[in-house]
């Protein structure tokens, strides 16, 4: 197959937008879009590869399978197990324990499977995990492995041969509509998964289906060009991480690389000069190692200075050359056999695999820092420390809400809606020795969601469909109570000035948009309009005769508590500092949101309830037991094993009729 410089100039604007995005380059807010134009250049590839070879009765499956691994495995193998070692020297268990089943599902090519069953507001960060950009590469990997025997199924059956276009183009259309219905309902799937994903390879097979051969103009072809590259810049320039994605707009990118590609323009300045021909060439090489550089900046708490940043990134490719120039030097003068270099790749990926497994099963290797084994587990036991049920909270795939009840008695009934907050009360009233034997509690939450109707979340389900199902739900006028519970300030403190913008932030809902308002005044005047629309909402159910019951925020901390203390028991450090919170910085921090809920609260003739005066002394607020153990699961969720305790007495009243 000729090589085309214009496809490979492409790989470098698409990796240049994923880095330049990744290192938070504000200009580049679109950059993750670089993935979908990856996508298009794979899905054109692969088909003229196999078509090409069906014509000529030359393709073999299993010899298209070896190709791909040739090309994807090894740099994959280096990069896990680069990332294995570095762990074992310098990450603590916890993490550690999560990189080796990272490495495993890479290895696998099923890592977009696992990140999307790990998504959700417990789960970390996403520059907490060191191999989360693999997740394309399990996708591409997925795609490799089906779409050849589609293609080979339609060349066999003759009566389909005919069919093969229309065939792609239902498949593509398929995924596409999934994509699109999808993605505000299932965001993580839409994001992760090969099903919404496929559209995007085989729009690049439709051109080579439809263009491959075909004349076309000098000047049709620049029109062409210049249009795909517009499209791609519009893209990385205005685009950003609060949007939706993939969805509709994913279709911007994807055809503008479609339109390059078409253009078959090898000549064209902007791809054959040699900086980025030589981009463009170590493309795959790029993007596999920027990621842990960023992951490795956040997890060390270190300023994120840019030029330091790439001259890493430079630097691990420079080694990662040096390497595989050696290697190839000291190849044996008689080449081996195609079996002996499987065996080979065989042993490395099995060395790499075992590793990676040993650090999963055997919780990250806590013995690592002798005599510190048990207050590993402690820490792992007080993440892993919730009970509300995965089958509750949230909407389902039709979009009913999932609640969660308790107590079989006949009294009146008391509901509570909220986000992660409302559901770790939970656990106050599910152990047998708390539960209120006369009164039905009945839970009605969503992760990361307000209970506050006209706010959403760019990245988590419809929250603004929750609140409002949600407030419904309490109008109906079968509650004797309507508590709300909340982390609340969080939710609504905009965006720093001058910097991109968090992927995961409040958004308004104003007819069917979704506004992501940065500017402070225009913030604040969306809040407040949010804020008047649940007081009108808590006033109708009030003059029902239901009680209503505000939580204010609990008390939580700057950082994840039980990953600190085990990063600094890792490294020797002291955790003096992680005993206790201090009440009065907390309570400044969240003086505005506690004032408007008390404001609120008095409009609608509500009760309040402040964690804070029975969780905290006149100064701080424990976050470690009297055992020395967190009391919490990360920065603001409480152990369920804390929630049961006679501190959280105070939440009894909430059921307490």
């Amino acid at each position: 197959m000729s090589f085309r410089s214009e496809i490979n100039g492409l790989r470098a604007i698409a990796v240049a937008a994923v880095v330049l995005f990744h290192f938070r380059f504000t200009w580049a807010s679109g950059g993750f879009t670089g993935v979908d134009v990856f996508f298009v250049i794979s899905g054109y590839l692969m088909t003229k590869i196999i078509c090409s070879r069906l014509a000529n009765d030359t393709f073999s499956i299993w010899t298209f399978y070896k190709d791909r691994a040739r090309r994807i495995v090894p740099a994959l193998i280096g990069l896990c197990a680069f990332v294995l070692v570095f762990g074992y020297l310098f990450v603590e268990p916890i993490t550690y324990a999560q990189i080796g089943k990272h490495a495993l599902a890479a290895l696998t090519f099923v890592s977009n499977v696992v990140f999307y069953r790990e998504s959700g507001y417990f789960d970390a960060r996403s520059d907490s995990k060191w191999l989360l950009h693999t997740w394309s590469l399990s996708a591409e990997w997925q795609f490799y492995m089906v779409y050849p025997l589609i293609l080979v199924l339609i060349r066999m059956v003759g009566r389909l041969r005919r069919w093969q276009r229309p065939i792609l183009w239902a498949g593509f259309l398929l995924s596409l509509a999934t994509c699109i219905l999808a993605t505000p309902i299932l965001p993580q799937a839409s994001f992760f998964l090969l099903p919404t994903r496929a559209w995007e390879m085989l729009a690049g097979g439709l051109v080579f289906l439809h263009l491959e051969g075909r004349p076309i103009g000098a000047g049709r072809a620049r029109v062409l060009e210049l249009a795909g590259l517009g499209a791609i810049a519009v893209a990385v320039l205005t685009f950003d991480g609060t949007m939706p994605w993939p969805s509709y707009r994913a279709l911007l990118p994807v055809l503008g690389a479609c339109l390059v590609i078409a253009a078959r323009r090898p000549n064209a300045l902007w791809s054959s000069n040699l900086p980025v021909q030589a981009v463009g060439r170590w493309s795959y090489a790029i993007y596999i190692w920027h990621w842990p550089i960023v992951v490795g900046f956040a997890y060390f708490d270190l300023p994120q200075n840019r030029p330091a940043m790439l001259a890493l990134l430079v630097g691990l490719l420079a080694g990662w050359a040096g390497l595989s120039r050696i290697a190839s030097r000291h190849r044996p003068a008689v080449r081996p056999s195609g079996w002996t270099t499987a065996g080979i790749g065989g042993a490395g990926f099995a060395a790499t695999a075992l590793l990676a497994g040993l650090v999963f099963l055997g919780h990250g290797l806590p013995a690592r820092v002798p005599g510190e084994t048990s207050r590993f587990a402690e820490l792992e036991a007080a993440r892993n420390d919730g009970d509300y049920p995965r089958s509750c909270g949230g909407l389902d795939n039709f979009g009913a809400l999932r609640p969660c009840r308790l107590g079989s008695g006949d009294g009146p009934k008391v509901l509570v809606i909220g986000d992660s907050h409302a559901e770790m009360m939970y656990a106050r009233f599910a152990d047998d020795g708390h539960r209120m034997p006369r009164e039905r509690l009945e839970f009605i939450t969503a992760n990361g969601c307000s209970p506050v109707p006209t706010v959403g979340r760019t990245t988590s389900i419809r929250c603004d469909v929750f609140a409002e199902k949600a407030l419904a739900q309490a109008e109906t006028g079968g509650y004797a109570r309507v508590v709300l519970a909340s982390i609340w300030t969080p939710y609504f403190v905009p965006p720093l000035p001058g910097t991109m913008p968090s992927v995961d932030r409040t958004c308004f809902i104003v007819g069917e948009r979704c506004l992501t308002e940065a500017a402070p005044d225009i913030f604040e005047g969306r809040v407040d309009a949010a804020f008047a629309r649940l007081e009108d909402r808590l006033r109708a159910i009030r003059q029902q005769g239901t009680e209503v019951v505000l939580v204010l925020p609990f008390p939580r901390m700057k950082d994840d508590l039980t990953l600190e203390i085990a990063k600094r028991i890792f490294r020797g450090s002291s955790i003096a500092d992680l005993h206790t919170i201090d009440r009065a910085g907390f309570e400044t921090r969240n003086a505005a949101m506690e004032a408007r809920l008390r404001t609120l609260a008095r409009r609608v003739a509500a009760q309040v309830v402040d964690p804070v005066a029975s969780l905290c002394g006149p100064e701080t607020c424990p976050a470690l037991d009297a055992r020395g153990y967190p009391l919490y699961r990360d920065s603001n969720h409480f152990r369920a094993t804390a929630i049961r305790t006679d501190r959280f007495r105070f939440l009894d009243g909430i059921a307490d009729l």
